[in-house]
C-alpha cells in the first residue's frame, strides 16, 4: 500500500513550478518591442454634466443662443495601470511594473504608480444646440508585451504566484512632457476629449466626478523594489 508521503513528492514533480516574481529579465514580444505601443484606456471618464442642449437652455446661458455651458472644476479621475495577470499580489504586480520600466526604452514618461488620481478640468467649453450627452476624456496608455525570466526562487514568501516565462502585458498612463517631475496634483497626462451622445431628457446639471481635493488622498505612489507604497498623505500602505 502506497502512503501519501511516498506519493506527494512524485505529484509535486508534475505540477508547474510557481515562483515569486523576483525576476531580473523581461523579453519584449509585442508590437513596438521595447518602445511599446500606445492605446486608449479601457474606459472613458465623463468630465461634464449630462446635457440636452436645447435652444431654450442655450438662451439661459448668457444669451448664447446656440451654445450650452457646463460647470468647469478640478475633478479627480481615479486611474490604475493595467496588467493581464489577475491572481498576483500587490508586491508581485509592482515588481513586474518596475522590471518593465527598467527594461523599456520609452518608459521614462510612463506612470506605473498603483493608484493615480488625475487632476483634470475639461477643455471643451460648451455644447452646441442639438447635442445631448456629455464630454468624455479617455487617457492614453503605453503598453508592453513580453515574458519574464531569470526569476529567483529564494523568496520565503508563501505568495508564490507567477510561472517562469509567464507572458505579461502591462500598460501605464503617459505623462505630458515635462510634468512627470511635478507634484501629483500638477502632473498632466495624454488623452483625448470627445462628445459622448446619450439620451438625456433635460439638463442633469450635476457634476459626474468628485472634486480632486476630495479623492487626492487615494493616490498610491509605488516606492522602490520592495513594493512599499505611500499615499499623498505620506502614509505607508
Amino acid at each position: 500500500m502506497k502512503t501519501w508521503s511516498s506519493i506527494l513528492p512524485f505529484v509535486a514533480l508534475l505540477l508547474p513550478a510557481l515562483i515569486a516574481a523576483d525576476c531580473d529579465d523581461f523579453t519584449f514580444t509585442g508590437q513596438g518591442g521595447s518602445d511599446g505601443a500606445t492605446e486608449p484606456y479601457p474606459s472613458s471618464f465623463p468630465v461634464s454634466a449630462s446635457i440636452n442642449c436645447t435652444t431654450s437652455l442655450a438662451s439661459q446661458d448668457g444669451g448664447k443662443n446656440d451654445k450650452c455651458e457646463f460647470h468647469h472644476y478640478n475633478m479627480g479621475l481615479v486611474v490604475h495601470p493595467t496588467i493581464n495577470l489577475t491572481t498576483i499580489n500587490n508586491s508581485t504586480r509592482d515588481d513586474i511594473f518596475a522590471l518593465v520600466k527598467d527594461k523599456a526604452s520609452s518608459a521614462a514618461d510612463t506612470d506605473f504608480n498603483t493608484t493615480i488620481v488625475v487632476n483634470y478640468t475639461a477643455h471643451t467649453q460648451e455644447l452646441s444646440v442639438g447635442q445631448a450627452g456629455h464630454v468624455g476624456f479617455t487617457p492614453y496608455l503605453r503598453c508592453w508585451e513580453g515574458v519574464v525570466s531569470d526569476c529567483d526562487d529564494d523568496d520565503d514568501d508563501d505568495d508564490v504566484d507567477v510561472d517562469e516565462d509567464t507572458a505579461v502585458r502591462v500598460c501605464g498612463l503617459i505623462w505630458l512632457g515635462g510634468t512627470e517631475g511635478l507634484s501629483p496634483g500638477l502632473q498632466e497626462y495624454r488623452g483625448e476629449e470627445n462628445f459622448v451622445s446619450s439620451n438625456v431628457d433635460e439638463d442633469a446639471n450635476g457634476d459626474l466626478q468628485p472634486s480632486y481635493d476630495s479623492v487626492a488622498g487615494q493616490a498610491i505612489v509605488t516606492q522602490g523594489d520592495d513594493g512599499a507604497a505611500i499615499n499623498e498623505n505620506h502614509e505607508v500602505q
